[in-house]
């Protein structure tokens, strides 16, 4: 699985991230019906992920698999040439430089990658193709 993200800071400052973490085939399948079932709609953030009672039951399937991956960085480093443009636009860049490395990576050829995003926008413009 992979996860996606792009900050912007005042002054041009920012930049991109990309972990990713091996999930096994079940891992998997479950992270898919969650996809299916509610969408867009998942929280990934690890730090809010306790056990807590009051967890919206949505994000609940999500959250193991999140909390006990082995994240790695795949892309790290801060913008030099799009410091104008809108996060938007520099959260669609963090996706497809996600993108770019699956496809640099032969073994994950023909195999499907489960990617989160936390930008709405970049996601409704990925599902729309």
């Amino acid at each position: 699985m992979l996860a996606t993200d792009a900050s912007k800071e005042a002054g041009g400052r920012g930049g991109e991230g990309v972990t990713y973490a091996d999930i096994t085939r079940a891992q998997y399948f479950q992270l898919q019906r969650q996809g299916l079932r509610k969408g867009w709609h998942t929280l990934h953030d690890a730090d809010r992920m306790q056990d807590d009672p009051d967890l919206d039951s949505r994000f609940v399937d999500v959250a193991p698999v999140v909390r006990h991956a082995q994240w790695k960085t795949a892309i790290s480093h801060a913008w030099q040439y799009w410091t104008d443009d809108s996060i938007h636009v520099l959260e669609m860049r963090g996706v497809v430089s996600g993108l770019k490395w699956i496809a640099l990576q032969p073994s994950l050829h023909e195999t499907r990658v489960p990617i989160f995003v936390d930008s709405q926008a970049a996601l409704g413009a990925l599902a729309k193709g």
